[in-house]
């Protein structure tokens, strides 16, 4: 799997565990509705270390969390 599709994945579980919606992610993080958008289909090319921190905080987990695989249990 790669980077791109890990982070939107943990995305949306992590949105859905803190009943985020997009619109408030992108007011809390200051990143616009369309990239986390796209994030969330894990369709980008790249992403600036600081954006992943603000997601990261903004979701209560660390940037490790949101690039590193969940396990299936």
């Amino acid at each position: 799997m790669e980077l791109a599709e890990i982070i939107g994945e943990n995305l949306r579980v992590l949105m859905a565990i803190s009943k985020i919606r997009v619109g408030e992610l992108s007011t809390k993080s200051g990143i616009s509705r369309n990239t986390i958008t796209t994030l969330r289909k894990g369709k980008f090319k790249m992403i600036q270390t600081k954006s992943l921190q603000r997601l990261a905080d903004c979701l209560n987990v660390t940037v490790a969390q949101l690039v590193t695989p969940f396990k299936e249990e």
